[in-house]
């Protein structure tokens, strides 16, 4: 249960990084050994429950998309909540505030100890989340599968659960915003490996 460094619990299994599909079985989207910031595999696709969608890092979508990424994290730590959407039990979809943080080359999020969209995420991984509205700046969308990881206890201890943290691969990130000069509302989509396609918009 634990990675390669010591520092995380991620899945079911010590050398690969598991999601559990939500129909009983388990899908491997890395095979080397994890650590919390070694996540440099090529984007990795899930299904076929999760119709097969190509999601990969936010560090990888900086990569492919740099001005973009860096467009929507601004967006997002303009403010501190934001909402994120889950998937009930039923698949009818529940919101919720919800703050987000950069952390290396990961986006995560969390929530409290047994909150229902944690409960959510656990049984399925799929998310979005759109950044506290601006009328200046436009609306910015991601989303993606969240993996839930946990810190490691001192040697020796149990582990003690407070709180739920997530680990977010992205499928989509989207900016929309208004070209006051055209007239036109200009959205910007990126997905993995695709780079970013522009509509534009009467």
């Amino acid at each position: 249960m634990r990675g390669q460094a010591g520092s995380y619990i991620v899945g079911k299994d010590e050398s690969a990084l598991v999601v559990d599909l939500a129909d009983g079985s388990w899908l491997t989207v890395e095979s080397t050994p994890l650590r919390f910031t070694d996540r440099t595999a090529p984007p990795r696709t899930v299904g076929p429950r999760w119709h097969a969608a190509v999601m990969t890092s936010w560090q990888q979508f900086e990569q492919e998309a740099p001005e973009l990424a860096r467009e929507i994290r601004s967006r997002f730590e303009a403010h501190e909540s934001h909402v994120l959407a889950t998937l009930r039990k039923d698949g009818s979809p529940r919101v919720s505030g919800s703050e987000v943080a950069f952390q290396g080359e990961n986006l995560t999020f969390g929530s409290m100890l047994n909150a229902v969209k944690a409960r959510d995420l656990q049984r399925d991984g799929r998310f979005a989340v759109h950044a506290y509205p601006s009328t200046d700046t436009g609306d910015a969308k991601i989303a993606g599968v969240a993996t839930e990881v946990k810190e490691a206890p001192p040697a020796g201890e149990e582990p003690v659960e407070e709180s739920h943290a997530f680990v977010a691969d992205l499928t989509e990130a989207v900016l929309t915003s208004v070209d006051q000069e055209a007239q036109e509302l200009v959205i910007q989509v990126w997905r993995p490996g695709q780079g970013v396609k522009t509509i534009r918009r009467k």
